[in-house]
This record gives structure tokens, sequence and C-alpha cells, in this order.
């Protein structure tokens, strides 16, 4: 009589079949644990592979995917009926009445008949999860706690960055959680005078201030000692928007902790190499 014996339960085929779909779902995510050790830098897809799809549509983040991008960058709004969506300006392409007096069902015609689509933040994260990681960027405060939840629903926090140019949400993302990683958005200097040391030393207590956990800012304020003096901070650096590979490369060396592009495609054989 032959003997028949069960598998061990790492050996059964439905076990294996989960261990090989949990590797590879965590295989498609990278961490964001140690920003400040990264290297290389981290190539973000800015409102997904926008200079071929249009900017913060499933088509930009899905080319962004396949290129192999680190994360989708995308940004959030809240419309009139309490919707957030995913679009960068206050108001759809060729309109002027701003998203937040709108519904959402107007705010789809507004971008259909403007030639592009518009996504919730719920249909974005279903996109994303378990394929790439994300960055998103609230513009306007007040819907904090509503963004976090929606991510948290198929994200980790090591593998999502909160950020926003305003100081009182990137505050607010704190408290509702320290451990998140929650970034200051930095524009870009509009005159000699903004470039200045005195400056400096008032971005550096608004960062103290607020929580930030990262520093996010445009690649022209990377003079006068920054990298140095965030560096000595603790506060890793996510540099925006890089499109030329040469600045790429040069960002590389001064060991920043990602880059947002978007050209995700030529930036990412050079920071890699």
């Amino acid at each position: 009589m032959a003997n028949h014996t069960a598998p061990s339960f790492w050996n059964r085929p439905s076990v294996l079949l989960a261990v090989n779909l949990v590797s590879r779902y965590l295989a498609c995510m990278i961490s964001f644990h140690s920003l400040q050790q990264q290297t290389p830098p981290l190539v973000i897809a800015h409102r997904g592979a926008s200079e071929q799809a249009h900017e913060n549509t499933r088509e930009a983040f899905e080319l962004a995917i396949a290129m192999e991008a680190d994360a989708i960058e995308c940004d959030i709004r809240r419309t009139a009926c309490g919707e957030l969506i995913v679009h960068h300006d206050p108001a759809v392409l060729g309109f002027t009445r701003p998203i937040a007096l709108l519904d959402l069902a107007e705010v789809r015609r507004q971008a259909t008949s403007a030639g592009y689509s518009i996504m919730t933040l719920a249909e974005t994260v279903e996109l994303c999860a378990g394929r790439i990681a994300m960055d998103v960027e609230l513009k306007e405060p007040g819907y904090e706690e509503r963004v976090v939840a929606a991510v948290r629903e198929r994200f980790s926090s090591d593998t999502v960055l909160f950020k926003s140019f305003h100081d009182r949400s990137v505050a607010r993302l704190h408290r509702i959680d320290p451990a998140l990683h929650a970034g200051l958005l930095i524009g870009a200097p509009r005159t000699v005078a903004l470039r200045s040391r005195p400056k400096d030393i008032s971005l550096e207590r608004r960062l103290t201030q607020c929580g930030a956990t990262f520093v996010a800012p445009h690649w022209a304020r990377l003079r006068f000692g920054f990298v140095r003096k965030m560096n000595a901070m603790g506060l890793p650096i996510i540099v925006w928007t890089v499109d030329r590979p040469a600045m790429a490369r040069l960002l590389a060396r001064k060991h920043v902790a990602g880059i947002v592009t978007n050209v995700p495609d030529r930036i990412l054989p050079v920071v890699s190499s």
C-alpha cells in the first residue's frame, strides 16, 4: 500500500501561490523607510510620465509604471461635493470656475471637453497599489485626514510620501501620524533677495515648526549650501522638476534622496549608472 504523505504547509500549492503573489507585490514597491541614505536617488514621475501623456491621468500613470519609475507624483484637490480628485490647476484646462466650486460630474464634463479625463484619489490609489509607490501633494489645507485615510486603504506608511506648500498641512499630517513621511514643498526663488542666507534661516525654522520629515525644493534652491544645511537637519531632499540628464547626474552626486521628473525614461538610466 502506497504511503501518501501530506505535503507540508509551506509546500501546499495554495500557500506557494499566495507567497509568490505577496513577493511580487513587495518587489513592485520601493520603500521610503531610509530616505536619508537613499542611493541612487529615487526617480519620481511628475504627475505621471507627463511629457508623453496628459498629466495626472490614467495614461500618464500607466506609462510611468511601464517605464519602471520608483513612484508617481499626483496632486489632490477637493470638489464642491467633497470628492477628492487628482488635478494640478485650480480649474479645468480652458475653464475659469474653480474645481472647489464644482461637483465631480461637472469637473469631468469640463475635462472631457478639454480632451482629458479626471481620476479620483480612490481610483488612483487602486491603480497604483502593488505596482508603484505614491508621492501625494495636497494642493489646499483642510482635508488631510481624508487623504491619509484614502491612501492607507492600500498603502503602508513606508510606500507613500505626502507633501504640501502649506506649512499647516504638513503640521497636520505630522499630528495625524508622526510616522508619516510628510514634506514641505519649496518653490523656485523669484528674486536674488529670496536666495539669501536670512531666508534660508527662516526656512529652517519653518521646517522645524511644521514637523517636516523631508524637504522638496525646486532645483534652483540647491545653492548657498542648501544640501549641507538640510543634511545637518537630518532632512532628505526630493528635488523637482528635473528633466535634463546632466542635472540629474549632478544631483545624484549630491546624494539627494529623490528626483521628480516629467521624463522618467530619460532620468532613470542616468541615476542608475
